[in-house]
């Protein structure tokens, strides 16, 4: 799935959607096919790994000063890892605290094999196109959350082929995320619309997503969840209409119309995003922790591609 967003100030622009099929010999046939038509069209190029790719670890943060925190998170990982800590590509992000939280700081580290990450870029170099970012689903779910603007701690709940993602922010910082098995999907119970079906699948993923943000809330010490937004799913009416009555709480199904613009050649999807083009879209609105206003001022005057790798 690649997905192009113009990043303007006040509103992006889906400018592209694209489900790119599966090559028919090799991964290096389909970049080379991405390179030669005008699908990326000079913008700057984020890959995002597929599930079991990479692995989540909730840590606490190492005493260290902040130029040496990756290293220390290989140490602290290393019995985790199923390949030696040097050959692991590492990134991570602060948990928020709660106001009444009196822990240690507490990080959310992803760690890929350096040669899965490799391999994920590579083609692209091949074909003299640059990569610039190496990005999760889980983080581009959170940009789609900072992007809505909601205040206080609220749940995304997206969804892919076999699994689903429940991610929670405070203020627009992701903390916690957690990602479940989607029930019936190896049994087609996903495509059925049958009534006893979809109660069925509906049933399944509200159960589950209630225990875990049950879970979340008793453990993370943050205010309390006030809104959950359902991504794009065959059956979203039912499960946000389950999941309102189960919480109680402000449950809406994912509008794109009301954040994004689309241009021509994604107008057609423009009020049914494919939900499997949710993380190339957040992941396309990336931006560095690190970057000062003027550098984000910049960003927001271009084009990002996102590419989301099948598993």
């Amino acid at each position: 799935m690649l997905a192009r967003v113009h990043q303007d100030v006040e509103r992006p622009e889906v400018d592209r959607i694209t489900i790119v099929p599966a090559p028919a010999e090799s991964r290096s046939d389909l970049v080379r096919h991405l390179a030669e038509s005008d699908l990326l069209g000079g913008a700057s190029l984020v890959v995002t790994l597929a599930p079991g790719q990479y692995d989540l670890h909730q840590v606490t943060a190492p005493s260290v000063p902040a130029e040496d925190v990756r290293d220390a998170l290989r140490w602290q990982l290393r019995g985790s890892l199923a390949y030696p800590p040097e050959e692991a590509a590492l990134d991570y992000v602060r948990i928020p605290l709660g106001v009444a939280a009196r822990n240690k700081e507490t990080l959310l580290a992803v760690t890929a094999h350096r040669p899965t990450v490799e391999a994920a870029t590579a083609p692209f170099a091949t074909h003299g196109l640059f990569v610039e970012a190496v990005d999760i689903p889980e983080f581009a779910q959170r940009n789609l959350a900072r992007l809505v603007g909601i205040e206080g701690t609220n749940v995304w709940l997206g969804f892919e082929r076999e699994t689903c993602l429940l991610t929670a922010h405070l203020d627009g910082e992701l903390a916690f995320a957690r990602r479940m098995l989607l029930p019936g999907a190896s049994h087609n119970a996903i495509d059925a619309d049958s009534p006893d079906a979809v109660a069925h699948v509906t049933d399944r993923i509200v159960t589950q997503a209630q225990r875990t943000l049950d879970t979340f809330e008793r453990q993370s010490g943050l205010p309390p969840v006030t809104r959950i937004t359902v991504g794009p799913h065959r059956h979203a009416a039912s499960i946000t209409d389950a999941l309102a009555d189960r919480t109680g709480l402000i449950v809406t199904r994912f509008n794109a119309n009301a954040i994004f613009d689309f241009g021509a050649d994604a107008s057609n999807l423009a009020n049914e995003v494919p939900a499997a083009a949710l993380p190339a879209i957040g992941a396309a609105l990336r931006v560095d922790e690190d970057a000062d206003a003027g550098t984000l001022a910049a960003w927001g005057r271009r084009m990002r591609a996102a590419f989301k790798r099948a598993a």
